[in-house]
């Protein structure tokens, strides 16, 4: 059966998915579990940069994963990179791999974020220095990432994707939903940032989805896609687009779903 795709039958679906899966009890198959740990924002921010440049391949490893960079920052990871030198952090990673990102990368990672609490405090206070709401967030990201690599080698830069390079930067978006959106699901920490700048963080099953809804027709997952897609977001929720990102996710994650024929 051909899906119809009107805005109005496609919101009352998303909707209904919403209710379904946008709940506190779904986030246990999500790496936002993470960041639930903690109890305040300076150790939130950090293991939720953590856990979403880490979100890519098995969701099973993922968890393995980011629970391992954690154990070695004490699980205290504010108060660790605060306390302890550059070479300390390298060690404590000593072993460790995920896929295609090394103890050497991810150490990389970390002495950059220290560097910024250092200078700022949180990684959240150096966005808001960094942002002018009358931009694009990707202009403040740009930024805030040129913060976070000052002074890092070459092989640091595979860990963050760049937005200026057309890419879907789905893991950054992904960190912004986060830390920006606070309800039922997302605990939210950064204030001072519109969730209506957000952009849609494109997965596999978002794109999936959208392309069978007529939200795009690219061929590729980019820049341009996540613009087109979070546009068509915004056309049914303009002040918080990336609203059904986490309930959209969570059939094809936890119950092997595949949006062909789910809209009828």
């Amino acid at each position: 059966m051909r899906p119809r795709r009107s805005r109005e039958h496609i919101k009352e679906w998303l909707d209904a998915v919403y209710h379904r899966y946008h709940r506190p009890e779904w986030i246990g198959s999500d790496p936002l579990q993470f960041v639930y740990r903690y109890q305040n924002t300076h150790d939130r921010e950090i293991a939720g940069l953590i856990a979403s440049t880490l979100a890519y391949g098995q969701v099973k490893q993922i968890h393995v994963s980011v629970n391992a960079v954690l154990e070695r920052l004490d699980h205290e990871p504010h108060r660790f990179l605060w306390n302890h030198s550059e070479s300390v952090i390298r060690r404590r990673l000593t072993g460790f791999r995920h896929r295609w990102t090394s103890a050497e990368v991810m150490g990389d990672l970390l002495v950059g974020v220290r560097r910024v609490i250092l200078d700022h405090q949180t990684l959240g206070a150096a966005f808001l220095s960094l942002d002018d709401p009358a931009l694009p967030i990707e202009n403040t990201l740009v930024r805030w990432i040129d913060l976070l690599q000052a002074g890092r080698p070459v092989r640091a830069k595979e860990t963050l994707a760049r937005p200026e390079r057309n890419s879907a930067c789905k893991r950054l978006h992904l960190y912004l939903r986060w830390m920006v959106r606070h309800d039922a699901v997302d605990p939210g920490g950064w204030s001072g940032i519109s969730p209506a700048r957000l952009r849609m963080p494109v997965d596999t099953h978002v794109y999936r989805w959208a392309r069978s809804v007529g939200f795009t027709r690219r061929n590729a997952v980019d820049g341009k896609t996540v613009q087109e897609i979070t546009g068509a977001f915004k056309t049914i929720c303009p002040e918080d687009p990336v609203k059904y990102d986490f309930s959209l996710t969570r059939p094809g994650i936890v119950e092997k779903w595949r949006p062909s024929g789910i809209i009828a």
